[in-house]
């Protein structure tokens, strides 16, 4: 309220007044008073005020996840306006963060100026300790500041230096396309397969049961050859006794007839030589007649 504060002066001016006349001593104390409450009203101001004007003066850029490469943007339509208002923007913000660092020292000098006014000793309300742990505490979060711009920074010139290029980058986009194809693919497939499942389970079924009754007539087939061949075995092996038995016989047979033989041939030799003269006769009879 604008009335609040044109107030103000009148009461910094009357109140040391009042305090003296309620009692000795009182106006230098209510002085002290009101001089330490508006010190510290533009220490507040010297402390927040920049800060606002950075934060201000900062330009509002789009949030990029970490770990995420920012997509190619279009090229941007030059308007000098729009430059101008950039580059004030950013001399704004330098100058900002600048009297983020400044504004802690002049309310330490101020701290320092103001208390030799004071009615107690200057080191009495207000000592170097204090100003020294005041500065240092308001410039804090500068230095802080500082820091988290270094950081940024040097991870902007990272992702730069290592960032592939748009050729790459749109030849590994259109492989993840296909590769979320295949799997939307996949997943249609093995959807239609699970809704399939009660047919193949009957099949597999019927499969199981085939295979079961294959492996029943191929045993029974092959115990059925084994007895075939155990029989063919057996006949075999008397079939070649049977030879055996007859070749010993035939062999018998013929050295019988070779004996006969030798002992006929001279008797038959014997008889037909008796048998030329009774042969000759009857020749020369039927030759005479």
């Amino acid at each position: 309220d604008s009335n609040t504060w044109h107030s103000v002066p009148l009461a910094f001016a009357v109140l040391p007044a009042v305090g003296g006349v309620l009692w000795d001593g009182g106006s230098a104390f209510v002085a002290d008073v009101m001089l330490l409450l508006l010190l510290a009203v533009f220490l507040h101001w010297l402390v927040k005020f920049p800060w606002e004007w950075y934060h201000s003066s900062q330009r509002l850029l789009p949030t990029i996840p970490h770990g995420e490469e920012p997509a190619a943007a279009a090229v941007p339509i030059v308007d000098p306006a729009r430059v101008a208002a950039e580059k004030e923007m950013r001399r704004n913000e330098m100058l900002a963060l600048t009297a983020c660092f400044a504004g802690p020292l002049l309310g330490g000098w101020m701290l320092h100026a103001v208390r030799s006014q004071l009615s107690r000793p200057s080191e009495g309300l207000v000592s170097n300790f204090n100003l020294t742990v005041f500065v240092l505490a308001a410039e804090l979060r500068p230095v802080a500041q500082v820091v988290k711009l270094m950081r940024a920074r040097t991870l902007h010139l990272q992702r730069m230096v290592h960032r592939l290029p748009r050729s790459r980058v749109e030849d590994v986009e259109r492989r993840v396309e296909g590769l979320a194809e295949e799997v939307r693919e996949l997943a249609a497939l093995a959807k239609r397969a699970v809704e399939r499942d009660p047919d193949l389970d009957a099949l597999n079924r019927a499969v199981r049961r085939y295979e079961k009754r294959e492996v029943l007539h191929s045993a029974q087939t092959e115990s059925r050859i084994l007895e075939i061949n155990n029989r063919l075995n057996d006949v075999i092996t008397l079939t070649a006794a049977a030879q055996r038995k007859q070749a010993q016989h035939t062999f018998a047979a013929l050295l019988l007839d070779w004996a006969c033989g030798f002992v006929l041939a001279p008797l038959s030799l014997t008889w037909k030589i008796m048998c030329l003269p009774a042969k000759a006769v009857e020749l020369v009879t039927g030759a005479g007649e």
